[in-house]
């Protein structure tokens, strides 16, 4: 009795990312000697099986055309009958479909139809073909592979699910957007802290020191969406930013200062106590940016922060005829004779009486001669 194959296909797809043309996931099941498997032209990462084999799960993005290769293998000594029937959805578009099991019959993809075929030992066959998932994320697309030997009394069969989606990684999405749960997505930065809009499916501030402030540096990140962000630099005591840098003031107090110097709006400059005498006290001068004392001399006192010398200390520092008086030369007071109280002659009476004498004298002494 003809052993026979039924061989049913079940993929249901809904599409989530770019599939790469090479084979990276595949499945396949043993029964009667012929060897079936299934390939698929995804990523490993969206490929997924049973242990037994059974069953393949597929991701694929939503819009694009993939493939899928049966591939059928007689690996026992004797030449089986093989029925291929591949199932499919009515609303999958399937396209390019190529091979056969032998030469002179043609391998179609029918809907609800057997087909019968001689596979001899050794002898290696397969059938693939395109189709496009749905772009509708979760939307399944289904196939069925059906393998079945009449004398073992069951089936063997591989049950596929593709997966279709607008997305499968960020790099099927914009720029400024990042896939989630099969849909592109657009993210504001602002909400998780960054001024910048997304790029690159980043939430990114600067990419180098200068895109931040002068007092800010760029902090490399690189966790999921967050990428590198403008922080505040830590500047410690005595330090200040410049140029994305914490840099080191020359001096924040006197004492970071050399010998005679001053910490001045974090500069050390020569030490000023003034710059002009008024600066100093009365008794003081300015020279050389200090207040000095005044060492005056002898009939020396100081007025204007100088040392000026008095007009006189003694009368031999006046004039004949003036005396020294507070540091001043003054004329000599008249010395007169004082009133006798005690006989009651006024002065003016005693000089007037002198007068008359003297005149009296003076006439007698020109009659003579």
């Amino acid at each position: 009795m003809k052993n026979k194959i039924l061989i049913g296909v079940l993929v249901i797809g809904i599409i989530l990312s770019g599939i790469s043309s090479a084979e990276r996931c595949s499945t396949d099941v043993i029964l009667a000697g012929v060897k079936m498997t299934v390939y698929s032209d995804i990523d490993a990462e969206t490929c997924y099986t049973n242990p037994s084999g059974k069953y393949i799960s597929w991701f694929h993005k939503g819009g694009e055309k993939h493939s899928i290769r049966i591939v059928i293998e007689n690996i026992g000594t004797n030449t089986v009958n093989v029925d291929l029937w591949v199932k499919y959805p009515s609303d999958a578009s399937i396209s390019n479909v190529r091979g056969g099991l032998i030469d002179r019959h043609e391998i179609t993809i029918i809907k609800g139809r057997a087909a019968e075929y001689p596979l001899l030992p050794g002898e290696v066959h397969e059938l693939s073909f395109d189709f496009i998932p749905s772009t509708k994320p979760y939307e399944v697309f289904n196939f069925e592979v059906f393998l079945i030997n009449e004398l073992a009394n069951y089936p063997k069969y591989i049950v596929i699910d593709v997966y279709g989606g607008e997305c499968l990684t960020n790099e099927d999405c914009k720029g400024d957007e990042i896939c989630s749960d099969l849909r592109c997505k657009k993210i504001d930065c602002k909400k998780f802290g960054y001024d910048k809009p997304m790029k690159n499916h980043k939430c990114v501030d600067c990419e180098r020191d200068s895109d931040c402030e002068e007092d800010e540096y760029c902090y490399y990140v690189d966790i999921d969406i967050y990428g590198n962000r403008c922080k505040k630099l830590p500047c410690g005591y005595c330090e200040y930013p410049k140029n994305h840098e914490c840099v080191k003031y020359e001096c924040c107090s006197d004492s970071d200062c050399n010998l005679g110097y001053e910490c001045k709006n974090h500069e050390c400059v020569l030490k000023v106590e003034c710059t002009k005498d008024s600066q100093c006290s009365y008794d003081e001068k300015c020279s050389n940016y200090k207040c000095i004392k005044l060492s005056c001399g002898y009939c020396e006192h100081i007025e204007n922060h100088e040392c000026v010398k008095y007009e006189c200390c003694d009368d031999s520092d006046c004039l004949s005829g003036y005396e020294c008086k507070n540091h001043e030369c003054v004329r000599k007071a008249v010395t007169t004779i004082p009133t006798t109280q005690s006989q009651g002659v006024p002065i003016w009476l005693i000089e007037l009486v002198i007068i008359i004498l003297l005149a009296i004298i003076a006439i007698l002494l020109a009659r003579r001669k």
